[in-house]
C-alpha cells in the first residue's frame, strides 16, 4: 500500500507540477529563476483581472521555491495565493493560505523575519472580514513592530498603516484612523507616481474618514483627487481600478446623502451600476443599499425595501461565510425601513438576522434571544442592532401591554450597555470615546425608560436603582478614566522607569498636539514643511505611547484593573455621604427625547420624568444669553420681566418636583447637570412668582434659590462620591495666587479676551493681595505671574488662585487658554501636571464653559484642573466683571477663613455682594457666574476648619494635659491633711 500511495502521489505531482519532477537535476538558482518568471507573469495577469490564471501561476511557484529552499519567496507566493482567493470571494481558501503563510514563515524564517510580519498582515484580514477589529489591530501592531525592527521599506510599512487605519475606522476610532491613513498617504505621495491607482485609493480612504468626522468639504476634495486619477484608466481592464472607481462613486453618494442632496447621490450610484454589470460585481449589494437610503430620504419606503431585498440577496450570494459586517449592516437598514412601514414582525426578523449574522458561532433559538457579548463580531454594527431591537420590543410591549416583552426589551438594552462598556476599552482616543458617549445616549435613555415602566408594573426599588446606575453609566467617563489612570500609575507597583517614560511621552505628545493645532488655526501663515514634520513626530510618539501602555497593562494586571475600573455606583454608600452633609442629590439625565431627574436623599430615591424638554432648553438658552451680557447699556422692564418669568418657570420644572421628596433638614443641593443644563447657575432660579412687574434684581424682590440652599455641583455622582473619600493632604502653604499684568494700556471691564488682544485688568492684583493678607501664602503679581513660576510654585499649596484673562476654544477645546504674564496654560498643559490642591479658583472668564458633548459634559478649563488632581474648583460660566469678581472673591475667602464649607462660603459671598451693591450691580451678570464643583468641605488652614494634623495635635495635647491635671489632683487628694 505504501508503494502504491507513493506512486500515485508522484503521478499527481507530475501532472499538477511538472517542474517538480525535474527539481533534482536543477540548481537552486535555476529553480528560483523559473519560479520568479512564473510569479512575475502571475502579477501581470492578476492586474488584468484574470484571477484563475494568476492563481495557477502563483501555485506553480510553490514547489520551485520549496525545492530551492527559498523560503522568503515561498511565503511570498502563499501570501499571493491568499490575496487572489480574497479577490475571488473564496474566503475559506483565502483563510487557508493566509494561515499557512504565517505557519511556514514562523517555521522557516522565524518570528523576527519581515516576511513573518507580512504574513501576519495578511492574516489580520481574516479577523477584519469577520468583524473582529480588536483582534485584527492586535495582529497588525505585532506585524508593524516586526517590520519596523527590520527597517522594511516605507512602502511596505504603508500597507500595514493602511490596514490599521481601516480597522480603527470600522471600530469607530476615526481620529486614530485618520492618523494612520494620513501617514499612508504621505508615504505614497512621496514614493509613487502621481497617477498611481494605489494613491487614488488612499485619497478615497482619507476622504472616508473626513466624511465620518463631518468634514464634508474635505471629504469631497479627497474623493475628487482619487477620482481624477482613476478616470485616466479603463476600469474594465484592471481589477483594482475597477474596484476603486466603484468605491469612490459609493463614497461620494454617502457624502451627498449626509448633505441631504439625494439627487446627486443617486447620480453617483447610477455610475457605479454601469460598472457593476453582473450579480457578483464588486460591492454591488452596497450600491443597492445606498439606493435604498436615497429612497428613504424621499420617504419612499416601499421602493427602499425593494432595493434592500436585492442588496440582501446579493450579500448572501457573495459573502455567505464572511464579511459578516457588510451583511449585518444591510439587515440593520432593512429592519429600520420595515419599522417605518409599520411592519414590526418583519423589522424584528431582520434585527434578529443581523444579530445572528454577527454571532456565527452561537445559535439564536428565537427572535427574543440575544447572543452572548463574547460571541458578537463587528461591535459598532451589533450595538445598533441591539438598540433597534430593544426599541422595537419596547414599542410592542406598550402596544400589547405585554410584561414579558418589556422584560426582554430591558434585557436587550442592558446587553447593549455592556457592549458599550467593552467598546470603550477598545477605542483609544478621547474623540472616539466622546463620540461613543454621544451615540450611546439613546440606548441609556431607552433602558431608563424601560426600567421605569417595569417599576410601574412591579414597584420593586431595584428598578429605580438600576435606572440611576444607567444614568450614571454614561456621565463624565473620560474624566473618570483620566483620574483612574493617574491613580493607577501611583498605586500599581509600576517601576519608576516606566512611570517616568510614560510621563515624558505624555509631555511630548501634548507639546506636538498643541503645536499642530495652533499651526492649523493660522491657515494664512502655515508652514507646510514644518507642520508635516511635526505630524510625523506626533505619529511616532503616539505609536510609542500605545506600545508602552500595552506593555504596562499586559505586565502589570493591577495597573490595568485600576485604570479601567468602572464599578457600579454604590447607592447606599452615596446616601450615607449625603446624610453626613445634610445633602440631597439632584441628577439630570438628558436623553435624545426625554429629560429625567433623579432625586436621591439619604432616605429614598425617586425618578421624575420632566416634560417639555425643548422649552426648558430654550429657556436656559435665553437666561444664559441674558445674564452673560453686561447690563451697562441699560435694562428694560420687559427684559427683567422675561427673565423673572423664565427663571421661575425653570424652577417649577427642574427643582420644585424634587422638593417634595427632600427631607426637611436638607441644607445642600448637590446638582449633577446634563447637556444644556450645565450652563445654568441653578441658584438664580426663582422660587416664587415675582408678579407682573418686578422692579429690580434685589433678593428682597426676587426669591432666588440661592437664599434657601447651599448649592454644590459635580460632573457625576460617582465623581462626587470619590471626592468625599479623598483624604486630606498635608500642605506646606495655604495659598498661592497669580495675577498677571498685560501689555495693553486699555483697561478691561471683563476678564475675557478678544482675538488674543489682552487688555490690562484694574482689580486682579488687588484681589490677590487682599486674599493673601487674609490667609497668608504666596502671591505672584504682574510679570512675576509667569508660566515658569506657575510650574515651580504650585506644588504644596492648599489653594491655587488665578485672577486673569481666559479664552474658550469650542472648536479645539484642548486649546482653551488661561493666561499668565508671558504665556498661557492650555488643557494640554494641565493634563501633564499633578495638582493635589484642595481648591482651585479660576477667577477669569468662561473657565467652566467649553464644547458640550452629550454624556461627557462640558470640556472646560476647569475640567483640566480636576484631571490634574485638584479636589474642588470654583469656575465661571461667562465673561465676568473684573472689579465685581474681586469683591466677591475677597468675601469668599473671608468666609473660608471662618471655616465655612466652600459652597457655603460662595453662597454667603454672593449674598453679601447683593446686600451691599447698587441696584445696577444686583444684576446676575455681576454675581452669579461662579459655581463650585467637587468636594465642598472646609479648608484645612481656615480659622474654623483647622488643618486636621494640627487639630489632632491640639486634641492630643489637650488629652495629655487633662490626664496630667487629673493625676495631680489624685496625688493631692492622697496627701495627709
Amino acid at each position: 500500500m505504501k508503494i502504491q500511495s507513493l506512486f500515485l502521489l508522484l503521478l499527481w505531482l507530475a501532472h499538477v507540477h511538472p517542474s517538480l519532477t525535474a527539481q533534482s537535476s536543477l540548481s537552486a538558482d535555476s529553480l528560483i529563476a523559473q519560479g520568479q518568471r512564473l510569479y512575475d507573469k502571475g502579477e501581470v495577469i492578476f492586474l488584468e483581472s484574470d484571477m484563475d490564471s494568476a492563481f495557477q501561476l502563483y501555485d506553480q511557484t510553490l514547489p520551485l521555491f520549496e525545492g530551492a529552499k527559498a523560503w522568503e519567496l515561498y511565503v511570498r507566493s502563499l501570501n499571493a495565493l491568499a490575496t487572489v482567493s480574497y479577490y475571488q470571494n473564496k474566503f475559506e481558501r483565502y483563510k487557508s493560505y493566509a494561515q499557512r503563510a504565517v505557519k511556514e514563515a514562523e517555521r522557516y524564517l522565524g518570528k523576527e523575519h519581515p516576511k513573518y510580519g507580512e504574513a501576519l498582515n495578511n492574516l489580520g484580514n481574516i479577523y477584519y472580514s469577520t468583524g473582529n477589529y480588536a483582534k485584527c489591530i492586535e495582529i497588525l501592531k505585532t506585524s508593524l513592530d516586526i517590520q519596523e525592527r527590520n527597517q522594511v521599506s516605507k512602502l511596505e510599512l504603508a500597507y500595514t498603516y493602511q490596514n490599521l487605519g481601516t480597522n480603527y475606522y470600522r471600530a469607530g476610532d476615526f481620529s486614530r484612523s485618520l492618523d494612520y491613513r494620513l501617514q499612508t498617504l504621505k508615504i505614497r505621495q512621496d514614493s509613487l507616481p502621481n497617477n498611481s491607482t494605489l494613491l487614488a485609493n488612499t485619497y478615497r480612504e482619507v476622504g472616508l474618514v473626513y466624511l465620518n468626522l463631518n468634514r464634508y468639504a474635505d471629504a469631497i476634495q479627497y474623493y475628487q483627487k482619487g477620482l481624477d486619477i482613476l478616470k485616466t484608466y479603463n476600469p474594465n481592464q484592471n481589477i483594482r481600478t475597477f474596484r476603486r472607481t466603484i468605491s469612490i462613486y459609493q463614497d461620494l453618494a454617502v457624502n451627498h446623502l449626509q448633505l441631504d442632496n439625494a439627487p446627486k447621490a443617486q447620480q453617483y450610484l447610477e455610475q457605479a451600476l454601469l460598472l457593476q454589470k453582473d450579480d457578483k460585481s464588486y460591492h454591488k449589494e452596497m450600491t443597492y443599499d445606498l439606493l435604498a437610503k436615497v429612497e428613504m430620504k424621499k420617504k419612499n419606503y416601499t421602493q427602499a425595501i425593494d432595493y434592500l431585498l436585492i442588496a440582501n440577496r446579493l450579500a448572501e450570494l457573495n459573502y455567505k461565510n464572511r464579511s459578516y459586517p457588510v451583511r449585518a449592516r444591510i439587515m440593520l437598514v432593512t429592519a429600520q425601513v420595515y419599522q417605518l412601514l409599520k411592519r414590526p414582525k418583519d423589522a424584528l426578523d431582520y434585527f434578529q438576522k443581523g444579530l445572528q449574522t454577527l454571532s456565527p458561532g452561537y445559535k439564536l433559538p428565537s427572535q427574543l434571544d440575544n447572543p452572548p457579548i463574547d460571541q458578537v463580531l463587528a461591535q459598532p454594527v451589533a450595538l445598533q442592532l441591539l438598540k433597534g431591537k430593544a426599541s422595537l420590543l419596547q414599542q410592542l410591549a406598550d402596544q400589547k401591554q405585554d410584561k414579558q416583552l418589556r422584560q426582554t426589551a430591558y434585557q436587550t438594552y442592558l446587553l447593549a450597555t455592556e457592549l458599550i462598556r467593552q467598546m470603550r476599552l477598545g477605542v483609544q482616543t478621547a474623540d472616539a470615546k466622546n463620540a461613543l458617549s454621544s451615540q450611546s445616549v439613546g440606548i441609556y435613555e431607552g433602558a431608563i425608560q424601560t426600567a421605569l415602566q417595569l417599576h410601574q408594573d412591579d414597584p420593586n426599588p431595584d428598578y429605580l436603582r438600576q435606572a440611576f446606575r444607567l444614568a450614571e453609566s454614561n456621565k463624565a467617563l473620560l474624566l473618570l478614566e483620566s483620574l483612574n489612570a493617574r491613580q493607577a500609575s501611583g498605586f500599581a507597583n509600576l517601576p519608576d522607569s516606566l512611570r517616568e517614560a510614560e510621563a515624558a511621552l505624555r509631555i511630548d505628545l501634548a507639546y506636538y498636539q498643541k503645536q499642530i493645532l495652533e499651526a492649523r488655526q493660522q491657515k494664512a501663515k502655515i508652514d507646510s514643511a514644518r507642520l508635516r514634520s511635526q505630524e510625523q513626530q506626533l505619529f511616532k510618539l503616539q505609536q510609542e505611547y500605545e506600545q508602552l501602555s500595552q506593555q504596562m497593562e499586559r505586565n502589570y494586571p493591577q495597573y490595568y484593573q485600576l485604570k479601567y475600573q468602572q464599578q457600579p455606583i454604590q447607592i447606599d454608600q452615596l446616601q450615607e455621604q449625603l446624610a453626613e452633609q445634610q445633602s440631597s442629590l439632584l441628577e439630570y439625565f438628558a436623553g435624545d427625547s426625554a429629560l429625567y431627574l433623579f432625586v436621591l436623599s439619604p432616605q429614598e430615591l425617586q425618578v421624575i420624568h420632566i416634560q417639555d424638554q425643548e422649552s426648558i432648553y430654550q429657556d436656559v438658552q435665553y437666561i444664559r444669553q441674558f445674564i452673560s451680557r453686561s447690563p451697562a447699556a441699560g435694562l428694560s422692564a420687559d427684559e427683567l420681566k422675561n427673565y423673572a418669568q423664565k427663571a421661575h418657570r425653570l424652577y417649577r420644572q427642574l427643582i420644585a418636583p424634587a422638593q417634595v421628596h427632600l427631607p426637611e433638614d436638607t441644607k445642600r443641593l448637590l446638582i449633577v447637570p446634563d447637556y444644556t443644563l450645565a450652563y445654568l447657575p441653578f441658584e438664580l432660579l426663582l422660587q416664587q412668582d415675582s408678579g407682573p412687574t418686578p422692579s429690580s434684581f434685589s433678593p428682597d424682590k426676587l426669591d432666588y434659590l440661592l437664599k434657601n440652599y447651599l448649592i454644590s455641583n459635580d460632573y457625576s455622582a460617582a465623581l462626587w462620591s470619590r471626592g468625599q473619600q479623598q483624604s486630606r493632604q498635608d500642605f506646606s502653604d495655604s495659598f498661592v495666587g497669580f495675577a498677571p499684568s498685560f501689555a495693553s494700556t486699555v483697561q478691561a471691564e471683563v476678564r475675557s479676551c478678544n482675538e488674543n488682544q489682552l487688555s490690562s485688568l484694574q482689580c486682579n492684583q488687588e484681589e490677590i493681595q487682599q486674599i493673601q493678607s487674609l490667609i497668608g501664602g504666596r502671591q505672584y503679581l504682574a510679570e512675576a505671574a509667569s508660566k515658569q513660576q506657575f510650574g515651580q510654585q504650585i506644588e504644596g499649596s492648599e489653594v491655587l488662585h488665578l485672577a486673569t484673562h481666559a479664552c474658550v476654544d469650542e472648536d479645539s477645546p484642548m486649546l482653551s487658554k488661561i493666561f499668565l504674564s508671558d504665556d498661557y496654560l492650555s488643557i494640554f498643559d494641565l493634563y501633564n501636571i499633578r495638582l493635589q490642591s484642595e481648591l482651585v479658583v479660576l477667577s477669569a472668564c468662561n473657565t467652566g464653559s467649553g464644547k458640550l458633548i452629550k454624556g461627557e459634559g462640558v470640556l472646560s478649563l476647569a475640567r483640566g484642573f480636576i484631571t490634574a488632581g485638584c479636589a474642588s474648583t470654583v469656575m465661571s460660566l461667562w465673561s465676568v466683571d473684573d472689579c465685581a469678581t474681586s469683591e466677591i472673591m475677597a468675601a469668599f475667602y473671608r468666609q473660608l477663613k471662618e471655616g465655612k464649607p466652600k459652597d457655603a462660603a460662595l453662597q454667603q459671598a454672593k449674598l453679601d455682594f447683593l446686600a451691599g451693591s447698587s441696584k445696577a450691580k444686583q444684576h446676575p451678570f455681576y454675581w452669579a457666574a461662579f459655581v463650585q464643583y467637587g468636594n465642598s468641605r472646609p479648608l484645612g488652614h481656615s480659622q474654623g476648619g483647622l488643618n486636621w494634623l494640627v487639630l489632632a495635635g491640639l486634641l492630643l495635647m489637650g488629652l495629655s494635659l487633662g490626664i496630667l491635671v487629673t493625676n495631680l489632683r489624685k496625688k493631692k487628694a492622697q496627701q495627709p491633711t
